[in-house]
């Protein structure tokens, strides 16, 4: 016991470093074994074998030398001792072996055995092959074992010195108390050390692997100078390096660094001319809470695998071969400040975790700038960096930021992407957002999110400039849950927003909101959501001079929404877009396959609210040259050249509602080919060459109404092959057309009303080829000196039921002019006005090709300039009765006898000719002279009139109440009639009317005046 208790108490002294060899009171070969302890770095594996086998006798005899020659005295000293130490009231021997237990587990170790914690943090053999990146590492690592083990196996002279200390009795208790406690706790300022060259480095780390502990680190400051090391370096636990500014560490093998280990080499280089490694520092499996600060590190970079809370700050590495930073299976606390020049990839981390990578450069790298691989990377804030890669072409794919296979991070944000192939690239992986970020000058994307990507917050505030493909775009089964906003998007070769899928799979990408971007000289879409994709509204974005690849495809439009399989392609609404200089349409909804008359793709493409309040300026710039036909078996379009166009089985579920379109290159509102539209209201549409609005082949479920078109090159409503509106087209101002007003051809309009037309060139309604409009009512039509012109226009084979109660006026040729229809027609209580004649002459109403069916013309109210023909019946049966003609040529006239026309009860005046003209005859309307009514013998009564020459026949009405209930009694050729066997003492009242017929036509007289009489006889 007692020489157990000897042998701790000396371990502690040795073991603790507070037992200082003097060099001179050594004998000559007492220093000779100290020497050989500090072993040079190059010698071989044989060697460690020898040393071991050595330390191992070393620390026998050292037991024998003790129990020989101190075995008498050790009871006593120990004794003595121990009850000093009492008397003082410090611990005895148990007391100090108790404390240590309680206070460290580590200085326990060290009490127990040095070498035994040597053996299990050093062991050689343990070293994965894979760990250890050369020979010259191996050698540094057998130094670090060597080394401690020397802390151990003190040469037997040095111990029975050692031995002596308890021996002399002229050493006070103090001296033995302090050398005890100093074995337990070294108690003493952290070592610091100045070195000035490669022997003093290499000593001094050497010296630092022996002594460095966490409470007293090891302090290495090396002076400014040029270091040129052969010998692989190793840096141990709790060491210090700082570096003087200018000072060159030029290193021929990589430096292994341990933990607790802080570089600081500002203003300082280090060089690496290694070729067995690619990396000139290189943190092993299991080390933890390194700092490298600052300086330059040439020819290689940083090398982490499995290891724990590494910060890198400030740090330039360049001509690397590889990576800049390479983290595997590691955590770091920050990566900050560092320049990457060169090599494949300047930061890349792989399944390792980061607190925040920002402020870095990063550039000329060929690979990618910051990249993150497996589910393990996970990064909270990639910010502020400035990455610069050396190609944007295909061929040379660079990514600025490439985050793959499930890595992560919360936020990529006011980065500095230059020069890049894809300048974000995310795919399979997911990030929190994507904000404020430039990217600038990129081969393909700006900012791409693939295969399933998931950001989980918005993408905000990015300047993508110069791309070739797209600016922003998520394929394949992403998600942006937040929106993609306020993002200036500009001189792109490609689309500036693209949200799509691949075209045979129903694997589209889903985003919120698209809203605040502006986008400005892109050859694509300027927003486009395609196949099986997805997004909310698509809102308040500027989008200028958008198209110019005239591809026909992801191309050319300022927003589409564009299916082109049988999956749901769709965005909420599309509303305060301020859209102008698009090739194609500037908004497009389309539904595919290209002019298909099958429904399978019906409404796959649609929005499901409202395209509202959207400005477009100058949209359809596309110009086909002479050989447009090339141009679209090319690939190119000749059309969609629409404000706004929905096609081919899309739909609005909602309205297109209060837009503003100018300056368009064909239609200014298309619905087109089996499409559909809720309604169409509010919008103003102004110099379109085509149509304002037209509805082609699709339907608009409810009304088309308080729409202003004005300037149209050809109509201002339109509807064309089979084109429907279940509702009305009412309360439209359309002007200034170079067509018609409203036009229908092959189309069904339920109703078209109140609708104020003017200055149009040709027709304000005309209804034409199979075409039905069942009633055109209310509407205000001014015409201005319109070549055969007319105010409404029917087809003969359309269906009208009633024109009825328009307002037409100006300069026309007609101001209905029915060429016939499929049903009867009624024509009533419309106003027509003229003040001159146009080119043709005025016929107001004109009815051609009636056949099968009859005209009802009546009440209307006709004022003309005294030419031409108020009513003109050309073909067809007709009722002519109730019309108000005044100042016409003739007010009515009926070209051919064969179909029955009857005319009566019409007021005619003012005209030049008061009489109607029928094919062979004039025939006044003047009310008949009714000249006496007289009661004869036998309940008599005789009606007696004044004959014309004009008329051939007289009707005589009776009625028992004055003023109504007339009924024919007789149809008479003479001047009078007498009606028997009337009832005595009753008073009747008569009228009369004359009649002329031409064939069929019949054409009555006014009435006469009425008379009564009481029959008394």
């Amino acid at each position: 016991m007692k020489r157990k208790l000897l042998s701790v108490c000396l371990a502690i002294v040795l073991a603790g470093s507070s037992v200082t060899v003097n060099a001179a009171e050594n004998t000559a070969q007492e220093q000779q074994v100290l020497e050989d302890g500090n072993f040079s770095s190059e010698e071989g594996g044989s060697e460690t074998l020898q040393k071991e086998n050595e330390a191992s006798q070393d620390k026998e005899e050292i037991a024998e030398e003790i129990q020989e020659n101190k075995e008498s005295q050790e009871s006593q000293n120990k004794d003595e001792t121990l009850k000093e130490i009492q008397n003082d009231g410090e611990e005895t021997g148990d007391t100090v072996q108790s404390q240590i237990e309680q206070e460290s587990e580590d200085e326990k170790d060290n009490v127990e055995g040095a070498l035994k914690e040597v053996e299990e943090e050093n062991d050689i053999d343990e070293i994965p092959d894979d760990e250890v990146e050369s020979k010259d590492e191996l050698e540094a690592l057998e130094i670090q074992q060597e080394n401690e083990k020397d802390d151990i196996e003190i040469p037997k002279k040095e111990v029975r010195k050692a031995g002596k200390i308890l021996e002399d009795e002229e050493k006070t208790l103090d001296s033995l108390k302090l050398e005890v406690n100093d074995g337990i706790e070294p108690m003493g300022a952290p070592a610091s050390i100045t070195v000035k060259n490669v022997a003093e480095l290499t000593t001094a780390l050497k010296n630092a692997a022996k002594s460095a502990t966490a409470k007293n680190p090891y302090t290495i400051n090396v002076k400014a100078g040029i270091y040129n090391i052969t010998s692989a370096l190793a840096i141990y636990s709790h060491v210090i390096i700082n570096t003087e500014k200018e000072t060159v560490l030029n290193i021929s093998k990589d430096i292994t660094v341990n933990s607790y280990v802080t570089l600081n080499l500002q203003g300082s280089t280090i060089k690496y001319s290694g070729e067995k490694s690619k990396y000139a520092l290189y943190i092993k499996p299991g080390v933890k809470d390194v700092s490298i600060m600052g300086g330059i590190v040439e020819g290689g970079g940083v090398y982490l695998n499995k290891a724990q809370n590494i910060e890198i700050k400030n740090t330039v590495f360049r001509r690397y071969k590889e990576n800049g930073v390479f983290a595997k299976e590691s955590t770091l606390n920050s990566i900050e400040g560092v320049q990457c020049y060169g090599g494949i990839t300047g930061i890349s981390l792989t399944e390792s975790k980061a607190e925040t990578i920002k402020n870095c450069k990063l550039q000329d790298f060929t690979d990618n700038g910051i990249k993150l691989t497996g589910e393990g990377a996970v990064v909270t804030e990639i910010s502020k960096n400035d990455l610069v890669s050396v190609s944007k072409e295909k061929g040379n794919e660079t990514n600025g930021i490439y985050l793959k296979d499930g890595a992560q991070t919360g936020s990529i944000k006011n980065n500095e992407v230059n020069t890049c192939y894809i300048g974000i690239y995310i795919v399979g992986a997911r990030v929190g957002s994507i904000s404020n970020n430039k990217v600038l000058r990129v081969g393909e994307h700006g900012i791409y999110l693939a295969n399933n990507s998931l950001a989980t917050g918005s993408i905000s505030g990015n300047t993508v400039k110069s791309f070739k493909r797209s600016a922003i775009q998520l394929y394949t089964g992403c998600t942006v849950k937040g929106k993609i906003i306020n993002n200036v998007i500009q001189d792109g070769k490609g689309t500036g927003i693209l949200i799509t899928g691949p075209t045979n799979k129903k694997k589209g990408s889903v985003v919120g909101n698209i809203e605040k971007n502006n986008i400005s000289n892109c050859t694509g879409d300027g927003i486009g959501i395609y196949h099986a994709s997805h997004c909310g509204s698509i809102k308040n974005n500027k989008l200028d001079t958008i198209g110019g690849n005239h591809n026909g495809n992801e191309g050319d439009y300022g927003i589409i929404v564009d299916s082109m399989m049988k999956a749901d392609t769709y965005c909420k609404d599309i509303t305060n877009n301020e859209i102008k200089n698009v090739t194609y349409a500037a908004i497009a909804i389309y539904s595919g396959p290209s002019a298909s008359t099958s429904t399978i793709y019906q409404d796959t493409a649609y929005v499901k609210g409202n395209i509202a309040n959207n400005k477009i300026i100058n949209s359809g710039t596309y110009k086909p040259s002479k050989d447009w036909k090339q141009e679209i078996a090319n690939g190119g379009k000749k059309g969609c050249l629409s404000g706004i166009y929905v096609d081919t089985h899309a739909r609005v579920k909602g309205d297109i509602c209060n837009n503003t379109v100018d300056i368009v290159g064909e239609h200014g509102i298309y619905i087109h080919l089996m499409s559909f539209v809720r309604s169409i209201y509010g919008n103003s549409v102004t110099n379109s060459k085509e149509a304002g609005i037209e509805i082609f082949e699709s339907t608009v479920e409810k009304d088309i109404y308080d729409n202003t078109i004005s300037n149209a090159g050809t109509n201002g409503i339109a509807g064309g092959r089979n084109g429907i509106v279940k509702g009305k087209i009412r309360d439209n101002i359309i002007k200034n057309t170079k067509g018609c007003g409203i036009y229908l051809d092959l189309s069904k309009f339920t109703e078209i009303s109140k609708n104020k037309i003017s200055g149009v060139k040709k027709h304000g309604i005309y209804v034409t080829d199979k075409s039905t409009a069942t009633k055109i009512q209310a509407n205000t039509i001014s015409m201005s000196n319109a070549v055969d012109g007319c105010g409404i226009k029917t087809s003969e084979d359309s269906i009208i039921a009633k024109i009825h109660k328009n307002k037409i006026e100006g300069k026309m040729s007609y101001g209905v002019r029915t060429a016939g229809a499929m049903r009867n027609m009624e024509i009533s209580n419309n106003t027509m006005t003229t003040s001159n004649s146009s080119k043709e002459q005025f016929n107001p109403i004109r009815l051609m090709n009636g056949r099968g069916f009859t005209y009802t013309v009546k009440n209307n109210n006709i004022t003309g300039n005294k030419t031409n023909y108020g009513i003109r019946i050309e073909v067809g049966k007709a009722q002519i009765t109730g019309n108000t003609v005044k100042k016409m040529t003739y007010p009515i006239y009926v070209k051919s006898n064969k179909y029955v026309v009857t005319i009566k009860d019409n007021k005619i005046s003012e005209n030049k000719n008061n009489s109607i003209k029928t094919a062979g005859k004039k025939i006044t309307t003047n009310k008949v002279e009714l000249q006496s009514v007289k009661n004869l013998k036998g309940n008599k009564a005789k009606v007696s009139w004044k004959k014309r020459k004009d008329i051939s026949n007289y009707l005589v009405y009776q009625s028992e109440k004055k003023g109504k209930s007339y009924k024919k009694i007789e149809d008479v050729r003479g001047n009078s009639y007498t009606i028997p066997r009337l009832k005595k003492r009753k008073t009747y009242y008569y009228k009369v009317r004359g009649y002329q017929k031409d064939g069929n036509v019949m054409v009555y007289t006014d009435w006469s005046q009425e008379k009564s009489l009481k029959i008394t006889k």
